[in-house]
């Protein structure tokens, strides 16, 4: 290869890098501010979750340091697991009276949920009417390789009333 094709296309490729880099960076967000609609959104994409069966998707909304029914969170990894692995038909979630406050970088959400399994006709409600308090922080995460930063709301505590008893 030719001295100045080489210059060339070493050229091209710090452009093509620079250009990613600030492309990149138009990445950087903050989380935004806990209104009645993001708040919806979030239990929204929540019972999604649940009613997929996506333990995953489920726990990636939830802070590693959270406490989930008094439970750590690989407990309640596990839990999960095992429990979306045993359903049969189909999970719904039904929510009601939902409320949310933000303090700075923190929110809380209340709400009332309903779990409705449905299976060959059969319908069976678990936590009829349970008071669900989800207490969020906003959160900073790293993207590929530490290129680009978001913030994001995580779960740092679910409390429930009545008390849910959890196995293990």
């Amino acid at each position: 290869m030719r001295r100045s094709s080489r210059i060339v296309l070493l050229l091209a490729l710090a452009v093509l890098a620079a250009a990613l880099v600030l492309y990149l960076r138009t990445f950087n967000s903050t989380a935004p501010r806990m209104t009645a609609e993001e708040a919806a959104h979030y239990i929204a994409r929540g019972k999604a979750a649940v009613e997929r069966g996506d333990a995953d998707a489920i726990m990636e909304m939830i802070s590693p340091e959270a406490r989930i029914l008094g439970r750590n969170t690989e407990d309640m990894r596990k839990i999960l697991g095992t429990a979306l692995s045993q359903i049969r038909g189909h999970l719904s979630v039904k929510t009601r009276n939902l409320r949310f406050k933000q303090s700075r970088s923190t929110a809380e959400l209340t709400f009332d949920l309903d779990l409705v399994q449905d299976m060959s006709g059969v319908s069976a409600t678990y936590f009829l009417n349970h008071h669900f308090t989800v207490k969020l922080e906003k959160t900073p995460a790293t993207h590929i390789l530490g290129l680009y930063r978001t913030e994001e709301w995580l779960i740092i505590e679910i409390i429930s009333d009545p008390k849910i008893e959890t196995p293990m």
